[in-house]
């Protein structure tokens, strides 16, 4: 079973002039105060306004266009976008943090790049867990199922 998550992640204070601007987009509270907006093919389209525009790096559902916007709605604020991926065991993070409406951080595809982000985003590990099961990531495995579990 694999495990796939495409999203934005923040304070929910932080995320909320994308949430207000873009009607795809979903937040979801996660530990720690810290909140996700899983990046749906959806969302995508919509704050691309399907325009074409390079995809960043590696990532799959970043953009240019997308970065652009984001940066204009996030002000100062500390946000990240991640793509993780498993399957049968094997996978990685990448991800980019933003701050002050610019790249702060890229982390390249890694095991570790989600708690290092997870970290740079001031979250402190439970002493038997890493950042990523602190906030609860583990939760779900796929992107649509973050999506679902709002709609219940």
């Amino acid at each position: 079973m694999g495990y796939i998550l495409k999203a934005i992640f923040g304070k929910k204070s932080d995320l909320n002039p994308i949430i207000l601007r873009y009607s795809k987009s979903k937040i979801i509270e996660l530990e720690r105060e810290l909140s996700i907006i899983p990046m749906t093919e959806d969302l995508y389209d919509e704050i691309n306004n399907f325009r074409v525009s390079n995809t960043i790096l590696s990532f799959e559902l970043l953009s240019e266009n997308l970065e652009k916007e984001v940066l204009d709605l996030i002000g100062d604020s500390k946000i990240a976008y991640v793509e993780s991926e498993f399957h049968g065991g094997k996978g990685g993070h990448s991800g980019i943090i933003w701050e002050d409406k610019k790249r702060k951080i890229i982390m390249d595809y890694d095991l570790d790049s989600m708690n290092k982000i997870l970290k740079e985003l001031g979250i402190k590990k439970e002493s038997n867990k890493d950042e990523f099961d602190t906030v609860g990531l583990s939760k779900y495995r796929m992107t649509e199922d973050w999506i679902q579990a709002t709609k219940e």
